[in-house]
């Protein structure tokens, strides 16, 4: 397979952010979208972080590939996201399901603008390297969440009896939206369908029979568990965010710092970020 030098990839998304910036923000050379630090990839509604590595780190092409595609995700909550308290939760149920709206939407954002080509084959790359990069319980209704994002990326079409009309309901109304204001309202209405009571001709829950959709053979038709309450904290399940797992050719978080530090890759008053996505 095709692989890298950790500077190649580093300079490469570097150039397409940059780029980026300069379509979606012209003349706003004071925003510096990105840094390279730790092991994650998240923003704080202004800087993008992405894991940071040596430059003569080898990196595989499908990770380039989902580096590119977490570049991107990044800089479209920078681009069109808003961040505030209005937009946090003490329902976890909705707040994930809040998130994952607004990930299908921005993304969708990103493709409509026809400014990054290509942008959504990375992101269809990145939504089967998140559903196929460890086994999901596609019963257990804090994964809904997840499913509608991989539902709004096209990767799945037909989940449960319960969800199928929901989500198909619920992508005109994220594709006409106009912000992250009415994802809240959309992500609430399906929260809303959701804690109706099932319709009386539903198909009972299955036996776990693997020819009736085992949820351990990643077979998302099983149907769902009980749909959690407001202010139910219990909010485990898959996360919405994309989660980048580095390949042996890079480095591990605690070395990757001290290298970076040692060679002063990064200005140290910016060490210090809190992460707001939801």
């Amino acid at each position: 397979m095709k692989s890298f030098k950790g500077y190649e990839v580093r300079d490469a998304i570097d150039h397409t952010i940059r780029r980026a910036r300069s379509l979606f923000r012209p003349g706003n050379d004071r925003w510096n979208p990105i840094r390279w630090f730790g092991d994650g990839a998240y923003t704080d509604g202004t800087v993008i972080t992405l894991p940071n590595f040596l430059d003569d780190a080898v990196i595989p092409h499908d990770e380039f590939r989902r580096l590119q595609a977490f570049a991107l995700h990044e800089l479209g909550h920078v681009i069109f996201s808003k961040f505030g308290p209005q937009y946090f939760f003490t329902d976890a149920f909705l707040s994930r399901m809040h998130n994952a709206v607004e990930d299908i939407w921005m993304e969708g954002e990103i493709v409509k603008s026809n400014l990054i080509p290509g942008s959504g084959e990375l992101f269809h790359e990145l939504g089967e390297h998140c559903m196929s990069s460890s086994p999901v319980d596609w019963t257990n209704p804090h994964n809904i969440a997840f499913a509608l994002v991989c539902f709004g990326r096209g990767l799945h079409s037909d989940w449960s009896p319960r969800l199928n009309p929901i989500f198909a309901a619920a992508m005109p109304m994220i594709k006409a939206s106009t912000g992250s204001g009415d994802n809240m309202v959309i992500a609430k209405w399906i929260v809303d369908q959701l804690r109706l009571p099932p319709p009386e001709d539903s198909p009972a829950p299955s036996s776990g029979d693997p020819s009736s959709g085992d949820p351990s053979n990643g077979d998302p038709s099983n149907d769902l568990g009980p749909i959690p309450a407001d202010f139910d904290k219990n909010d485990g399940g898959v996360p919405i965010e994309p989660q980048f797992e580095t390949s042996a050719g890079t480095l591990p978080s605690a070395r990757r710092e001290k290298v970076v530090k040692e060679s002063a890759f990064i200005n140290d008053s910016r060490d210090n970020f809190v992460d707001t996505n939801v």
